[in-house]
């Protein structure tokens, strides 16, 4: 998925880029997947036959959830 993503919001979300994703279905060897990125950060990955495997969203810099996090 990353190829996707780079190519959406660039290299630099490499080096300053996040990603929230939710693992939807399995993909086993073999499987062509198709994976897109669009203009608001959506992610979105699925099988030919439709089964959508990963959901999610994609940005560059901090990721909107950053302050919910709490060191122990």
């Amino acid at each position: 998925a990353c190829a996707a993503v780079v190519a959406e919001l660039g290299e630099g979300w490499l080096d300053r880029g996040w990603a929230e994703v939710a693992f939807r279905a399995p993909v086993y060897a073999g499987e062509h997947l198709r994976t897109t990125v669009d203009g608001d950060g959506r992610l979105s990955q699925a099988k030919d036959d439709g089964t959508v495997t990963i959901e999610g969203r994609v940005g560059l810099g901090d990721g909107p959830w950053l302050d919910e996090l709490a060191t122990p």
